[in-house]
């Protein structure tokens, strides 16, 4: 849990405004690994924070587009 406690640490950037527990830190990993294939968390840890937002960032638009898509066939059907 010490490595966690790091990463949390680093996500805060020393700020004690933003919260992250330890089950925001797993979920993160989480979708990283959905998306991304096995990311062992000492990898995980030294990702460059910006990188990590980055990723967060694109695997975020590539739902929402997914879901536009997805609502989009949806209308064309229900036209049919």
């Amino acid at each position: 849990m010490d490595s966690l406690q790091s990463l949390k640490s680093r996500i805060r950037g020393g700020s004690s405004n933003t919260e992250f527990s330890e089950d925001d830190l797993i979920n993160i990993h989480d979708v990283m690994m959905v998306e991304y294939g096995w990311i062992p968390l000492e990898e995980f840890k030294k990702l460059p924070l910006p990188t990590m937002w980055n990723l967060a960032g694109c695997i975020s638009k590539r739902k929402e587009q997914e879901r536009k898509e997805y609502e989009k066939s949806k209308r064309k059907r229900g036209k049919r």
